[in-house]
């Protein structure tokens, strides 16, 4: 799952597992930043009871694009 937006404050975003999976893995990242050293870092990566969430922010809080991607590794729950 990937976002991208002109935000002032955090993006935050989860993807969960299929019916049937369990979360055991997963991460994110900032993928894409509008202009090169900008301050966009990720606040929050950890699992959920069904897949994964994250969280990326400005530490200046200006608005600016950028695109972050977020990832769960799914198994099957038997």
């Amino acid at each position: 799952m990937t976002s991208a937006g002109t935000v002032t404050g955090p993006l935050e975003l989860s993807v969960d597992c299929p019916a049937g999976t369990v979360v055991v893995g997963g991460g994110a990242a900032v993928t894409t930043v509008a202009v090169f050293g900008e301050n966009v870092f990720l606040q929050r990566s950890e699992p959920t009871a069904t897949g994964w969430i994250a969280r990326s922010a400005r530490s200046d809080g200006a608005s600016t694009n950028w695109s972050m991607s977020v990832k769960a590794l799914c198994m099957d729950a038997e």
